[in-house]
């Protein structure tokens, strides 16, 4: 028990528990925070979340040393796993994205995603579309009003022949191009999830 808090059973939410909290776990319990155990009975936890492991885990009291990995923190139990067996005490040591789950969630949302040489190389065409119709349209307006045409009649021009250099149907024709190679990898047996893929294969 902690300064503050009631030293009696009761059921809260799991986001009012933390650190220095003592959780009681039974069997068919997901365990709502990272926690060190100092009392348990048989108890066994499914952590293939975390682990990777098809089999639940025992667990024990003991001291261990803390450089162990997760998989090998016995007297250890984490946020998201589930209670299979037995029954145990212990005091919470983490919470929300400082427990095990949390850091890996935090891991994920931190990752770029990096984009494919498609992708890559589309991009550079757009800028480089983009910079010659800029380009193309600003001399075409220079020399319209060097010969003499009207600023207007000259800016409507450079303005259209700016958008009609942009190939508008360009992203339909990759589309349409990537999902002829989905079909044609599908009639190989071959699934594919996403179509930038099928540039790779």
């Amino acid at each position: 028990c902690r300064e503050g808090r009631a030293c009696t059973e009761m059921r809260i939410p799991t986001s009012e528990i933390v650190p220095g909290d003592v959780i009681l776990l039974e069997a068919g319990d997901k365990v709502p925070a990272d926690a060190r155990l100092f009392e348990e009975a048989n108890l066994e936890v499914d952590e293939s979340m975390l682990t990777g492991e098809s089999l639940p885990a025992p667990k024990k009291v003991e001291p261990l040393s803390e450089s162990l990995s997760t998989a090998e923190r016995a007297n250890s139990v984490f946020a998201g796993t589930i209670i299979t067996k037995g029954r145990g005490k212990a005091v919470v040591t983490a919470t929300g994205t400082a427990t095990e789950m949390g850091k890996i969630a935090t891991l994920i949302e931190e990752t770029e995603k990096a984009e494919s040489p498609l992708q890559q190389q589309t991009l550079n065409l757009s800028r480089n579309l983009g910079l010659l119709a800029l380009i193309v349209s600003g001399l075409t307006l220079l020399l319209g009003l060097i010969r003499g045409f009207s600023a207007h009649e000259m800016f409507l021009f450079a303005l259209a022949s700016a958008v009609s250099s942009i190939p508008e149907g360009l992203p339909a024709v990759m589309t349409i191009t990537l999902s002829v190679g989905v079909g044609r990898m599908a009639r190989r047996n071959a699934l594919i999830n996403r179509l930038s893929s099928v540039e790779t294969l």
